[in-house]
């Protein structure tokens, strides 16, 4: 656990409390769906986008063949990594951590969720840096707010920049958009956005929340 237990034995009042960090803002999974098991090599099948969106279909006159057309499908092949982390509990810790003074402490659960939090925290720094350092369907690298335009300022485009990147995302998959990623900093400045409060000055919230921007925004 890094510490020794031993050397943590407390009397009185304190006994009983202990202090943990823990990380409960992860959004990785949300960002990306999590395939579990899938094999350390795959391949997936990317159906063609244009083969949706040709107008084929023609009138077929009785007894004649009607139009043919067929899907087409290329392999993308997926090379999957694993990433471990493992943390060491001595069976002094275990002992003394059941002594009669011993804080309230658990080694063994405290180590497997301090290793869960550290596959988590990387699968979310990983996340980051594809979210940040993608070019996205709109053509902006980094995404819509990477030059600080989204700010509470007039010159803000927080709206403009939310309805062109639904235009674009629409006619790249045929479908709006689901939702919209913000790190805190950005969405602390988005709550202050005028165009924002106006459209809650006449309802009973007096802040905006993550899920009141995403029902503003149609999200």
């Amino acid at each position: 656990m890094g510490q020794n237990v031993k050397e943590m034995l407390v009397a009185g009042p304190l006994q009983n409390v202990s202090i943990a960090y823990r990380n409960l803002d992860y959004i990785a999974d949300r960002v990306f769906p999590i395939l579990d098991g899938s094999d350390p090599k795959a391949k997936i099948y990317i159906y063609n986008k244009g083969a949706w969106f040709r107008d084929e279909a023609g009138i077929r006159a009785a007894g004649t063949r009607a139009v043919r057309g067929r899907l087409s499908a290329e392999p993308k092949s997926i090379a999957t990594d694993e990433y471990a982390f493992a943390a060491e509990v001595t069976d002094e810790d275990r002992r003394f951590a059941k002594s009669k003074n011993a804080p309230p402490l658990q080694p063994d659960t405290d180590a497997v969720e301090f290793c869960a939090d550290k596959v988590d925290l990387k699968k979310e720094r990983r996340v980051a840096e594809a979210v940040t350092g993608s070019t996205w369907v709109d053509g902006n690298a980094g995404g819509e707010d990477a030059e600080g335009k989204w700010a509470a300022s007039s010159g803000n485009t927080l709206i403009a920049d939310i309805t062109n990147g639904r235009k674009a995302i629409r006619s790249s998959i045929g479908r709006d958009p689901n939702c919209l990623l913000l790190d805190y900093a950005t969405f602390l400045a988005v709550k202050e956005i005028s165009e924002i409060k106006d459209k809650i000055k006449y309802t009973s919230r007096d802040s905006v929340t993550p899920e009141l921007l995403a029902k503003l925004l149609d999200l």
